[in-house]
């Protein structure tokens, strides 16, 4: 939940590469990724991201957290979902 929350808050991830948190920067597109235990990854991506421009970087987290991660949007998701394994059932019948 701490990713999510510091996107929110509009804080530039530097965070190691594991699934969820890849799907939660946008595939890296966020900050930046480090494999798991790589002391040269972690320098690699923390360079990579203090060289961004950190206001835009931070627009952007926050505009991904809106559109992907915030409440209302999990919920369009679940609504989607939801709705198509009705219709399929439905379609069954």
């Amino acid at each position: 939940y701490s990713l999510c929350e510091a996107l929110a808050c509009g804080c530039v991830p530097i965070v190691t590469d594991i699934p969820s948190f890849e799907i939660m920067t946008d595939h890296g597109a966020l900050g930046a990724l480090w494999e798991p235990g790589n002391v040269e990854s972690f320098v690699a991506a923390a360079r990579k991201a203090t060289q961004k421009n950190w206001p835009t970087e931070s627009a952007k987290c926050i505009a991904h957290f809106n559109r992907e991660l915030s409440f209302p949007a999990i919920a369009q998701k679940a609504i989607g979902y939801y709705s198509t394994v009705v219709g399929r059932r439905t379609a069954k019948k």
